[in-house]
This record gives C-alpha cells, sequence and structure tokens, in this order.
C-alpha cells in the first residue's frame, strides 16, 4: 500500500495539482491504472438509502472464516485508502469528472446539452456548476480531447501550460509533458499558453506549442481526429509527444535512459497493436528497445 508520502500525491492528483505522468514514475504505471479504474467504479456507484457506518478497521482486519492471499488483502487496503481519499476530495469539491483508461475513448455531452467531448486514451476533463453559466463554459482538460463546440456563449479549456478559447467550431486539444499542440477541424480558435502568447487558429490549421515557443504553422487536411479511427497520426513532432500516446494507449510504462526526446517524428500508428507500433516509431529512428511485462526499456 503506499506510504504517506505516496498518499500526499495522490491527494495532488486527484485535486489537478499533480500531472498524471509525475504520479506514475513515483508509483508505477500498473497502480496508477488500478487507482483510475476505482475511481471509475465508485463514480459508477448507486448509494442506496440505508445507513452504513465505514470501518476500514473491519475491511482490513484479519477473518477467521476466510483467508486472503496477500495481493488480495493489499488490493482491498490500497482501494480502502483510495476510496476514502476520494470522498474526501469529493465532499471538497463540487467538480464534475470523467476521465478514460489507457486504450479508451469517451464520449460526454456537455452541460449545455449540445457540446461534445471525445476524451482520448488515458486523459480526464472536469469542471464545477459555476463554470457554466449565461456568461461562459469552461472546463480543464489532462491529456487529449476533441471537442464540437455548438455556438453560444464563449467556451474555454484550461489545461497546465495554456488555455483554448472559442465561440462554436471543433477543434483537438493534445497537451503532453510542458507543451501541447491545438488543430482545429472547423471554425476558428484562440490558443494561449501559459506566458499569454497566442496563436489564433482557424479550419485546417495546427500549432504546437513546445518548449515555450509557438512552431510554425502545421496544415490539416483531416476533418476530425485519426485517433477516432484506431490509429494516431503524427506530423513533425517530438518523440516525447509519440511516447506520451504509447504510454496512454497500451498502460505501458517507458523507460527513456538518455535517449534523446527532442527527435522529431512523422507518421501514423496503430492503437491495438503494439508491436506494430513500437516497430514504426523506434526502427527509423535506430532506437533499440525491451519490453518486459508492462515496461518498455529504451536505449541507443
Amino acid at each position: 500500500m503506499a506510504d504517506n508520502e505516496h498518499n500526499d500525491q495522490i491527494i495532488k492528483w486527484l485535486n489537478g495539482e499533480l500531472p498524471e505522468e509525475q504520479l506514475m514514475q513515483e508509483i508505477g504505471a500498473d497502480n496508477l491504472l488500478k487507482y483510475k479504474q476505482i475511481i471509475q467504479e465508485v463514480d459508477q456507484w448507486t448509494p442506496d438509502n440505508e445507513s452504513v457506518i465505514f470501518d476500514p478497521a473491519v475491511v482490513t482486519k484479519k477473518g477467521k472464516v476466510m483467508t486472503m492471499t496477500r495481493w488480495m488483502s493489499l488490493s482491498v487496503a490500497a482501494s480502502v485508502v483510495l476510496v476514502a481519499l476520494f470522498s474526501i476530495w469529493m465532499l471538497r469539491s463540487d467538480r464534475t469528472v470523467h476521465f478514460t483508461k489507457a486504450g479508451e475513448t469517451k464520449q460526454i455531452t456537455l452541460p449545455d446539452g449540445l457540446s461534445i467531448v471525445t476524451l482520448a486514451a488515458n486523459s480526464k476533463v472536469s469542471w464545477t456548476e459555476d463554470d457554466w453559466n449565461s456568461s461562459e463554459r469552461r472546463l480543464q482538460i489532462d491529456g487529449k480531447g476533441f471537442f464540437q463546440v455548438e455556438k453560444g456563449t464563449p467556451f474555454s479549456v484550461a489545461f497546465e501550460t495554456g488555455e483554448v478559447t472559442v465561440l462554436g467550431t471543433s477543434f483537438e486539444v493534445s497537451e503532453f509533458d510542458e507543451s501541447f499542440q491545438v488543430i482545429c477541424f472547423e471554425g476558428k480558435v484562440r490558443a494561449t499558453d501559459k506566458n499569454q502568447g497566442s496563436r489564433i487558429v482557424s479550419a485546417g490549421e495546427g500549432y504546437l506549442y513546445h518548449h515555450d515557443q509557438w512552431e510554425e504553422k502545421l496544415n490539416v487536411t483531416d476533418t476530425q481526429p485519426s485517433w477516432l479511427q484506431e490509429e494516431t497520426k503524427f506530423d513533425n513532432v517530438p518523440l516525447a509527444m509519440v511516447l506520451k500516446t504509447l504510454e496512454n494507449e497500451y498502460a505501458i510504462q517507458i523507460i527513456k535512459n538518455n535517449v534523446e526526446m527532442e527527435r522529431r517524428f512523422t507518421g501514423s500508428i496503430p492503437n491495438k497493436n503494439l508491436a506494430l507500433a513500437l516497430k514504426i516509431v523506434f526502427d527509423p529512428l535506430g532506437i533499440s528497445y525491451e519490453m518486459k511485462e508492462s515496461k518498455l526499456t529504451l536505449s541507443e
């Protein structure tokens, strides 16, 4: 079970104060996936009207009738801790949260009843009731999402390194490390970075914000994100962006060692065939890799 330090980090992650990648480095990809699955299950529980006294000591106490393996005991204890932390967080916050697991996509109708976000794998979107009113529509995203926004009051999507604001359009936001990419498929958006620099992104255009600067405009011919068709296309993006996609789609942890993350990659990788995806990405770059269980180790 996570120690006190890890519990504090989990609370920060639940509150949106700790990037998911940093938490994964601390507790491992497998544990992170378990926590996310537990949260999703809690979110789907339907409470009854009976009074229940919850005592974690009863749950974790060794019984005389039934014995459990060490793994199961630790899993129950971890679940109790996480559910307790999640309950405390929900009591302190009125945020509505939706997220996806590795390899999963999910379509969510937003509070205006008309706008839609489709979350890519291992991503999270959230908002509060106050974020949706007669003068604005706001939400936060961690990961990647495709937004189809109904015209109306200003609509904005915030993330760790910037914000995208629109009136009515369809666009994709993909954030990774300290960078993000915005692609507009319809209408027009304004993408603003953490230093208040901005770009107007029109339909058929994309921009990458990387290392605190905007790169050259990207021309886009697609009408929707490629990952909706079980593949992900990249056009001259940093290797770090590709690796995050691999981690999100296949629930793996990548050990980068000294591999240069600023290398650029152009191409398409499947979202349902890990062996082929690894070959497509790493063979042209001359990067060796070894897959063991859920960990991928890179070397040059």
